[in-house]
């Protein structure tokens, strides 16, 4: 998992931030396709070729986590993300977006719900997100690459995803799959298959670690574009797929430039985000104020250090079992202790239990503890383990 790619999320995207890369599940069905004898190692390459790859469809995802169904609850799920349920309604039942990609760098998910619609749009260094419900929007200002975080460069992904902070593509997962899969995973081919409509070769990943949740991924690769049409995860110990993303509809030419144009609707409210670079004098974590006033360069370069200090993620372990650590914005972490408003609070309290030093989310695939000091951390491993490990880094 990318330490970068959580810690430059919007916070005001991922409210439940630990849980924000999960995705979902359709079912496997399709004859195999004929193509071509590739090697595993063949599709891995063919794959991640694939980046920059233009294309708009239809992505439905699944999610059979082992949490109750809270999609269409009295909590509320099924927003923009800009809460806890809304966060948490996307690793339950079924969900539908459509998605439209033009380069690395532009990109639109559109998030369609019980009437109400999500937009995720980036445009270049701007990025919006837009929620129908409570008319809300906030305008991101993403850095260029060569001003980017020291921390969150080109090659470790933070700038290739362009729907990231969205609900992901099968892309998105390989993307994290994929890297460094020689050391971690064992990959094998799988028979091949047809995903809407498109003949694509199929791998299975299953990781060489014992402790992750994590039992193997299978991802449908398209045979021409090498962009992943399907991706299937699946838990340790079960048969049933636990997570997984597919395209039902896609179409590989490239998006109108007005797809990717957007104007705040009227009487919207706007919040402005500016995602910091590596000056540390201008560092600034999103969801958190910053005092004004006539204090000395030092003094505000000593300040934006601490902050950039404070918010900077942790990384535990290696692999499939990587363990990631962050410190949440003050409002997430009202949600967390169950002292925030409304229904995220009640949410987080049911889902949520309580331990020494803090609390815990225990699911099929993936663990979150958030402590008692506001940080939180989330991994593919056991709530045991990922409690171990984080007390030993104390």
């Amino acid at each position: 998992m990318n330490k970068s790619r959580l810690r430059w999320i919007p916070a005001i995207a991922v409210p439940a931030i630990v849980i924000a890369g999960a995705v979902a599940v359709p079912q496997m069905a399709n004859a195999d396709a004929k193509l071509p004898a590739k090697s595993a190692l063949g599709i891995v390459s063919l794959a991640q070729k694939s980046a920059g790859t233009s294309f708009s469809g239809t992505v439905t995802e699944t999610a059979n986590l082992g949490l109750p169904d809270i999609s269409s609850s009295a909590f509320g799920g099924g927003g923009s993300g800009s809460s806890a349920s809304d966060t948490l309604s996307q690793l339950t039942g079924s969900h539908t977006a459509k998605v439209f990609v033009s380069g690395e760098s532009q990109s639109r998910v559109q998030l369609i719900s019980n009437l109400q619609e999500t937009d995720v749009i980036r445009n270049g260094q701007t990025l919006w997100t837009y929620d129908s419900k409570t008319n809300a929007v906030t305008h991101v200002t993403l850095p260029s690459e060569s001003s980017l975080p020291r921390h969150a460069t080109p090659q470790s992904g933070a700038t290739t995803s362009p729907t990231a902070g969205a609900m992901p593509t099968p892309a998105d997962i390989a993307s994290q799959v994929l890297s460094n899969v020689k050391k971690y995973t064992t990959v094998s081919t799988t028979d091949n298959a047809k995903v809407a409509g498109r003949t694509a070769y199929g791998i299975t990943l299953t990781p060489k670690d014992s402790s992750t949740l994590v039992g193997h991924v299978t991802l449908d690769v398209d045979s021409a574009t090498g962009v992943p049409l399907r991706a299937v995860i699946t838990a340790k110990g079960q048969k049933a797929a636990a997570l997984s993303v597919a395209f039902s509809k896609i179409d590989f030419s490239t998006p109108s430039a007005s797809t990717f144009a957007f104007t705040p609707p009227k009487g919207a409210k706007v919040k402005n985000v500016t995602v910091p670079t590596h000056d540390s004098s201008r560092a600034v974590h999103p969801g958190v104020e910053t005092q004004s006033g006539a204090a000395s360069s030092a003094e505000k370069k000593a300040k934006a250090e601490a902050l950039e200090a404070k918010y900077e993620p942790s990384v535990i372990g290696s692999g499939w079992s990587t363990i990631v650590g962050l410190t949440l914005s003050p409002a997430t972490a009202k949600q967390t202790e169950g002292t925030g408003d409304g229904s995220s609070s009640k949410l987080l309290d049911e889902v949520l239990t309580p331990v020494s030093g803090g609390r815990v989310l225990q699911t099929s695939l993936v663990s979150v503890f958030i402590t008692d000091s506001g940080r939180a951390y989330v991994g593919a491993v056991s709530a045991k383990t990922l409690e171990a490990a984080v007390a030993s880094q104390k």
